[in-house]
């Protein structure tokens, strides 16, 4: 009995004056553990710095295409941003195409001067002057020129300062509408409708639908 009283008398704590090295050593693992702690927390003011500088995106111009045309490409990058094949109509053994091009993000873009490679395509046109019309979509400024006459169809891609094909195929009977939709923020863009006579005059409206639906 006495040896039992003797050893639980030695794991109680020491007299009191002296330091207990068991509660020191828990008191400096405690302190370490709490320091880490705070190291590994997230500042307040980094997340309230991050959400100070969300960000910034641009909006891409959106349009509805009628469901009757053939999607061939829609990208968000890129100079050609869609095309589409448009149906045959009348006597007109080929498809017109339909092709959205991105001219450049700065809005004083040379829209004109985009149109102007288009219309040069066409020789022994129908009109002396092709015909025009300008008109707003929203806030949009579109331009819209139509002509008619023999294509010379580029084969391979625009080169040189002009932006022209190195060879071309002559089509004759062909028609073209090129419209020109230049934003504030989002660049200018060039909407072309190219292809034998009958089917771009039968696809006018609808094209025009198109250009309407542009936001």
């Amino acid at each position: 009995m006495r040896n039992h009283h003797a050893a639980a008398k030695e794991s109680l704590p020491t007299r009191e004056g002296r330091t207990d090295p068991w509660g020191l050593c828990l008191l400096i693992v405690g302190t370490l553990l709490l320091l880490s702690a705070c190291e590994k927390t997230p500042a307040e003011p980094a997340a309230s710095d991050a959400a100070a500088r969300p960000t910034r995106t641009v909006q891409q111009l959106t349009w509805t295409a009628p469901p009757t045309w053939n999607v061939e490409r829609v990208a968000k990058q890129g100079l050609y941003r869609a095309k589409y094949t448009v149906p045959t109509a009348g006597n007109a053994k080929l498809t017109a195409e339909v092709l959205v091009s991105k001219i450049d993000a700065n809005e004083k873009a040379d829209l004109p001067t985009a149109a102007a490679n288009f219309l040069r395509l066409f020789e022994n046109t129908t009109h002396k002057n092709p015909k025009r019309e300008r008109f707003k979509v929203g806030a949009l400024d579109v331009m819209w020129i139509e002509i008619a006459g023999t294509y010379r169809f580029p084969i391979g891609p625009p080169v040189g300062p002009q932006k022209q094909a190195a060879a071309h195929v002559l089509k004759e009977n062909w028609r073209g509408i090129v419209v020109g939709v230049k934003t504030k923020s989002r660049g200018s863009w060039l909407f072309r409708l190219v292809g034998p006579d009958d089917s771009v005059a039968a696809a006018r409206s609808t094209f025009r639908s198109m250009i309407d639906s542009v936001k």
